[in-house]
């Protein structure tokens, strides 16, 4: 399927990186990258919604 693998680059421990590994890391990266950012969206949400619910029970004047 990919027999035409091309080298990118030998890195220091003489590991072979071939541009299908490359593409393969680097989605994994994305991923990982796209994970943490809804994460850290959720969080940002969960904090507002928290400061309504004590605003609404302790009667706190909110934006």
């Amino acid at each position: 399927m990919y027999k035409n693998k091309r080298l990118l680059e030998i890195n220091d421990n003489k590991e072979i990186k071939t541009e299908y590994e490359n593409k393969s890391v680097k989605g994994r990266a994305k991923e990982e990258q796209m994970l943490q950012i809804t994460k850290n969206n959720i969080n940002r949400n969960n904090k507002k919604l928290m400061f309504k619910v004590i605003a609404d029970r302790f009667d706190i004047m909110t934006m």
